[in-house]
């Protein structure tokens, strides 16, 4: 604000030449002020029975408790005893160094200059304890550090290259060394130094994660992407958890806050590679389009809205991070009114009525229920409601929100009036924020979603691994079809990607598919739905199923989630597949790639959740572990129970061929045929369909439950479906 400004020019020029003279009788003079110790201290010191060797263990205890305060006390009562202890002093420079910069920044700069700051205190520290003890490793480590941390980088250079002439692998001296090459732009001794600790056993991800940063900054994409996943694979250190994290607070829920919160460090890298993956718009490749955008996001907040402190961006960071640039903008600086800065943000291309206001404080911005938090202090409430009238009219062509708001404040006869309708502001803000989308991003090359349908079924291959049957449909408005010019047929393509991971988020299966669709005729494609099946052989466990469908013709695109949990098929114990549903069943003569074949059956998957009824549904199940008598045979009862869940008269349906009628009289809400049957395999492959001709319309699930005779014991699946006309 433009009287902070004044003062601080005030102060600069009239402190400047103390500073000078402070500055110039530090670097050859000890500062006595600094390792002064407290005559409160030597008093208490004085009366105690305790020895330095207590006092510097009590500090150890509070630096690790982060009492800072504490700590420092202990740490100088040790001194009381004996001033010529390095190690009290590192530990002291190691205090001023967890200490957090004032917030300000002008008494900051001031505060530097003065070298009264912490980091100046702590170069002191350390700089004493090198004069008692040169060959201190751990000094010369932490005063690198806090040279680098100054922004003095010549310094932290000299430092560290003493330092590894004397221990070349001394803590984490050679990524030490990486950042102080990165500080100094010299990116390409940052990157030989990064890329030999990740080829060490000293590797634990920060370095693949500085890379993946460089990578970004100097437009090589695809290899910031290979390296931000290589970092979460190594991820072994919390500050590296600590910058992933901060980076994606603004997009995390609170029930994914909650989560991170209760991990412990070695999990941390299961929950990035989830929340990064997850959102991949490209699963098929290595590319990461969303995570580029997201290090462009974090790169531009954290220069143009800075904060001197984790994670380095202000409230308006947070939005930019979530929703991408505004469409408008609207910023007022602080004026001769001492009215504090301040800003408002439209993104009505995101959702109706999501706008934003912030306003300044000291260095940062903060976000704001209202632009009342903008008047300077000690006016009255009547003068903070005239002032946010005047700034919400300013800014009334940002959004219909704030013209309406504007005219809603000047209508209003009394104060009381206008600060409910300020109030219902916020209400506005926040159900737009419910109704938006948690994150903003588009991928300018998707023109338009690409629809499909798919279902899956499980079936049991052994003891330790599953079938598992994905198939899809695509609806033939989505193909852009031509005319062959040699056989006349039409023809379009399609791409699909299946890509599955595992609990720990490692890619467990992926294939890529590219299909070319051709049809003789031109009527068939206007009235028809194209389906596709993919059987999978997977070991059991859980799995995040990726399912990519495009179409290169049109360019349509979509990417489909759903978790794929698959369960054990337990041994000698009666087991029972998923219900598949298909259009059409029949024993299998001539086979075709075209088609699903099992137990010599061709199956035409159904992956609809709509059945018309005058249409037969047909349904393939498989049992396993029937035990058999003592004449090898097995004796089971198959019960198909159908219930109406969403109809107003009860359902009637009639099986074809053998099956007869299932159902009675129509008042029945749920009904249970049941057939008993005999066969010589424990395993067994059935199959029925129903005729649903004369179903209700509504909402129906079929329940089918198999019977062991022998063991009494009972397995069963659902379906559920909706009969239209």
């Amino acid at each position: 604000m433009w009287y902070l400004a004044k003062i601080y020019k005030v102060m600069t020029i009239l402190l400047l030449p103390f500073s000078i003279i402070y500055a110039q009788t530090t670097e050859t003079a000890t500062d006595t002020s600094l390792f002064a110790v407290d005559s409160t201290i030597v008093r208490q010191v004085k009366s105690s029975s305790q020895t330095a060797d207590d006092y510097i263990r009590q500090g150890q205890a509070f630096l690790l408790q982060e009492d800072l305060e504490q700590a420092i006390r202990a740490f100088k009562s040790a001194l009381t005893l004996c001033d010529t202890l390095p190690e009290v002093y590192n530990y002291l420079g190691i205090v001023e160094l967890e200490k957090a910069d004032f917030p300000i920044k002008p008494v900051e700069k001031i505060m530097g200059l003065l070298k009264f700051d912490h980091k100046s205190r702590a170069i002191r520290y350390f700089r004493r304890a090198l004069a008692l003890n040169p060959s201190f490793l751990d000094a010369k480590y932490n005063l690198t550090k806090a040279w680098l941390l100054k922004g003095k980088y010549k310094q932290a250079e000299a430092q560290m290259t003493g330092l590894l002439a004397l221990n070349p692998d001394y803590k984490d001296s050679r990524y030490l060394l990486g950042r102080i090459y990165q500080a100094q732009n010299k990116l390409a001794s940052a990157i030989d130094v990064y890329k030999q600790i990740a080829k060490s056993l000293n590797a634990d991800g920060r370095e693949c994660y500085q890379l993946a940063w460089i990578y970004f900054q100097i437009d090589n994409q695809p290899s910031a992407c290979s390296y931000f996943y290589q970092a979460l694979e190594l991820l072994n250190h919390q500050e590296l958890a600590d910058d992933l994290y901060d980076s994606i607070v603004p997009l995390l829920t609170r029930e994914e806050k909650a989560e991170y919160q209760s991990l412990p460090l070695n999990e941390c890298r299961v929950f990035f590679k989830k929340f990064w993956k997850s959102r991949d718009p490209s699963p098929e490749t290595d590319f990461n389009e969303r995570l580029i955008e997201h290090f462009r996001r974090v790169e531009y907040s954290r220069i143009h809205f800075p904060y001197s402190d984790r994670p380095y961006f202000d409230d308006r960071g947070v939005i930019y991070i979530r929703y991408g640039p505004p469409q408008d903008r609207y910023t007022a600086a602080s004026d001769q009114r001492m009215v504090k800065g301040n800003e408002s943000w439209s993104y009505e291309h995101v959702q109706r009525g999501l706008v934003f206001d912030f306003v300044e404080k000291g260095a940062f911005f903060i976000l704001v229920p209202d632009l009342r938090d903008a008047a300077p202090a000690g006016t009255s409430m009547e003068e903070q409601v005239a002032l946010a009238g005047e700034m919400y009219m300013d800014r009334s062509h940002l959004s219909d929100t704030y013209t309406k708001l504007a005219a809603d404040l000047a209508s209003s006869p009394t104060v009381s009036e206008s600060m409910i309708r300020l109030a219902h502001l916020e209400v506005e803000r926040v159900d737009a924020e419910e109704e938006a989308t948690p994150e903003f991003f588009v991928q300018d090359s998707v023109a338009s979603p690409m629809p499909a349908v798919y279902r899956w079924s499980q079936f049991q291959k052994s003891n330790d691994s599953s079938q598992v049957v994905l198939y899809l449909a695509f609806p033939s408005a989505a193909f852009h079809f031509e005319q062959n010019e040699v056989d006349s047929s039409y023809e379009s393509d399609l791409k699909y990607a299946v890509i599955l991971y595992d609990s720990f988020y490692d890619k467990a299966y992926q294939d890529n598919f590219t299909s070319k669709i051709s049809v003789a005729d031109h009527n068939f494609i206007m009235s028809t739905n194209f389906i596709f099946q993919k059987p999978l052989l997977l070991e059991t466990g859980n799995y995040d199923l990726q399912l990519l469908v495009e179409t290169l013709s049109t360019k349509r695109k979509s990417i489909y989630k759903e978790q794929l949990p698959l369960r054990q098929f337990t041994p000698n114990t009666l087991q029972l597949s998923d219900v598949m549903p298909a259009s059409h069943i029949e024993p299998a003569s001539n086979r075709s790639t075209n088609f699903l074949y099992k137990n010599d059956l061709l199956i035409v998957p159904y992956p609809f959740k709509t059945v018309q009824r005058k249409n037969p549904l047909f349904i393939y199940y498989e049992i396993y572990n029937l035990l058999p008598s003592a004449d090898g045979r097995v004796f089971f009862t198959v019960d198909y129970t159908f219930r109406t869940i969403k109809a107003k008269k009860s359902i009637l349906l009639k099986a074809v061929d053998t099956v007869g009628h299932l159902f009675g009289s129509e008042g029945n809400k749920s009904v249970t045929t049941r057939y008993e049957r005999t066969g010589t395999d424990s395993d067994i492959a059935d199959y029925i369909s129903f005729d649903l001709s004369n179903q209700q319309p509504g909402v129906t699930e079929l329940q089918v439950t198999i019977t062991d005779v022998q063991t009494s014991e009972s397995v069963s699946d659902t379906l559920v479906f909706n009969v239209v006309k």
